[in-house]
Formats: C-alpha cells, structure tokens, sequence
C-alpha cells in the first residue's frame, strides 16, 4: 500500500452511489453483555441452533478504540438514503426515515455545514474520540462455527446483514477479543476471513496485546497475502518491538509486497525508532524498491533527520532514478525546508537529469526568490 494511504490502520469509503443496505430481519442481544466473551459466543451457537437461523447468522462484538472525530471504519452514503440503515440504528431498531422534499432540503444544508465543518477542521488537529467498533462474523448451516465472511466497522457505518439475523454479544475489552479472534484465526477459516481478521487484530490500542498475534502472523510460515496486512497492522502498535518485527520483514521476508508494506508501515509508525529504520532503509538498502518506498516514507516525517537523509540520498544513492526520486521527496516537505534542500540540488549536483528534476520541482514551489534562481540558471550562473 502506497504513503499516501491513511496509516491508522483505518479505512474510510465514501459511498455515492451502490446496493441498498438491508437491515435484518432479527437482531438478538445477548441478556448479559457483561458476561465471559467466550460464554457469550457459546449463547451464540445454541441459540443459532435452528429456527430462523436455519439459513446462517451474523454474530458479533464491539471493542472500544481511539480515532479520529471525522474518520470512519466501514461506509456510509451521503446524502443518507431512506433505505439506509446504520449498525447503531440496526441495533436499536430505528430505521431511517422516508426521504422527502423537506429531509432533502435538510440535507444539502446539513451537506453545507459538514464542508464548512471540513475547512475547519483543516486548520486545527483532529480532535479524538472514543468510538466502539464492532466485529462481525457471519456464519453458515454447512459451516459449523468456522465463520465464511468477516467485517469490522464502527456502529454509525452501514450495515448491510444480505439478509441474515444478528446475533449481537454486546461491549468486550481488547484482551477477549484478541482470544476470540486468535481462536478463529486458527481454525479453519478461509484465507479471507484471516486476512480480515488480522486487520481486526490491528485495530486494537491496548499497548503491546496485540503484537504477538501480529509477529506470528508475519511469520515466514503464513501466505503473503497475511504478511501483508500484518506489516500494515504494525504500523498502529505502539511499542518499540513492533518495529523491530518491521526491521525484520524489511531485511528476511521473501516477497517484495511484503518488504514494501512494511516500509510503508515504518513510514506511518510515530516511534522515534521507526524514523531511524526508515533512514537506514532509503540510505542503505540494496533493494531500489524499498529506498524510493523509504524516500517516500521520509517525506511525510517533515523533520530535520528526515530532510538531511533526502538531502543526501539525492548526492549519494548510486541510482538516478532513487536520487530523482529523493528530489520528489524534497519537494513535498514544508517549503521553508524544501527550498533551500532543491536549490542546492539544482545549483550544485553532478548529473543534470537531477538537477533538471530539482528545477521542475523548484517551479512548482515558485515564488520571487524561485524565479530569480531559475533566471540565473537560464542565464549560465
């Protein structure tokens, strides 16, 4: 996955246009929430024993995690459609209301006031709220308790059950829902149902729990395709091990998919640690894949270690098309750093296919101080 990805190990999908989301015909709480997670997905299998589950069930949790106001795990349309139905409002039992000219007229001011919202927010942090996220399993009569489809979302994304009844467990803390997802996953579940669940196990903030499913599941031993999303799992995990796990995919894995994911997810880590793996890797790997995901990497770090590593990948790499690409890279940091970086670049460096690069680049940045620079180039100086 590239850098210009969202690195919170979040997803976010507007949806314009697409399928209705049906709500299920039955949802079914569990009578004690605060009862073992593993007693409450025993209730799950007994009550799916027959009758309206004939045809296969959903069952699922939630856990609770840190995030961002405005981002979202899951979809949602806007403006909202009368036949759209939330998980919250699943769970509840509310149903969107029937669209008419009045609910349209509210919509695009409620449109109108959520981009003034945006252009807001852009100018000052995100702010961070709890939000409870829920994980579900759907399941099939020829299935047994092995689950055929997964999905994580938070409660105010759309639900769509394709039908299905839900059997919903209620609140679980991160260290039984980690159990319970390390359990499916060892099972005999599909390659896709594990592949979402190692995305789940991402998702969870619990310092260090979920590392040692994460590590395991990078292992040599496991399909690509699970390396891949564990590496991406990593980026979220905030303890210096996880970045040695990363330092490790970077140098042993087989694949090169592999090896670029966890760059990518070096270059989304906030530890300090991550930043010097991130160096290491632009400056001094042998694969020229990962320097220029490295480079890549180190442009979204916007700090001095950062501009100096550019810096000196655009002198020092032996390629020129990684030195053209560390000349990207300048260009991307804050101009107050990025100006004087591409400037000595364009003046001074050997190869004129990266100075021509830094002077396309110091075009786009312009501004008088650019022109007068750009003038004394075309004139010979």
């Amino acid at each position: 996955m590239n850098s210009a990805r969202l690195r919170t190990a979040v997803l976010t999908l507007i949806l314009l246009a697409g399928a209705a989301q049906a709500a299920p015909g039955l949802v079914v709480k569990h009578p004690d929430p605060a009862a073992p997670l593993a007693d409450r997905w025993a209730w799950a299998f007994r009550t799916a024993a027959g009758g309206p589950y004939a045809g296969g069930f959903w069952a699922g949790y939630s856990i609770h995690r840190k995030m961002s106001e405005h981002s979202f795990i899951g979809s949602f349309n806007w403006p909202p459609r009368s036949e759209d139905s939330t998980l919250a409002g699943i769970l509840s039992g509310r149903k969107a209301p029937v669209s008419d000219p009045k609910a349209d007229e509210q919509s695009v001011r409620e449109a109108a006031r959520l981009a003034i919202d945006e252009i807001d927010h852009r100018a000052r942090p995100e702010r961070i709220v709890d939000k409870e996220i829920a994980v579900l399993f759907r399941f099939r009569p020829s299935s047994g308790s092995v689950p055929v489809e997964m999905e994580y979302c938070d409660l105010q994304s759309l639900f769509d059950s394709k039908g299905a009844p839900l059997l919903w467990l209620g609140p679980a803390g991160d260290a039984d829902s980690l159990a319970a997802l390390d359990r499916f996953f060892s099972g005999p579940a599909g390659i896709e149902v594990k592949k979402d669940i190692v995305g789940a196990v991402g998702l969870h903030q619990a310092p260090g729990a979920a590392l040692p499913f994460l590590e395991r599941a990078a292992a040599p031993a496991f399909p690509e395709v699970l390396r891949i999303e564990a590496a991406e799992a990593l980026a979220e995990q905030t303890v210096p091990r996880a970045v040695e796990v990363l330092r490790r995919l970077i140098g042993e894995d087989r694949s090169l998919k592999v090896r670029t994911e966890a760059v990518s997810a070096l270059a989304a880590c906030t530890l300090p640690a991550a930043l010097d793996a991130l160096i290491e890797t632009a400056l001094k790997s042998p694969d020229k894949e990962l320097r220029v995901e490295a480079l890549e990497g180190l442009a979204e770090k916007a700090s001095e270690r950062a501009t100096a590593a550019l810096n000196r990948a655009a002198f020092d790499d032996r390629d020129t098309e990684v030195q053209k690409e560390a000349v990207s890279a300048l260009a991307e940091l804050p101009r107050r750093e990025s100006l004087p970086a591409l400037t000595n670049v364009a003046r001074t460096h050997a190869n004129p296919e990266v100075k021509k690069a830094a002077i396309e680049a110091l075009a786009e940045i312009g501004g008088p101080e650019v022109v007068a620079l750009l003038a004394e180039l075309a004139r010979g100086k």
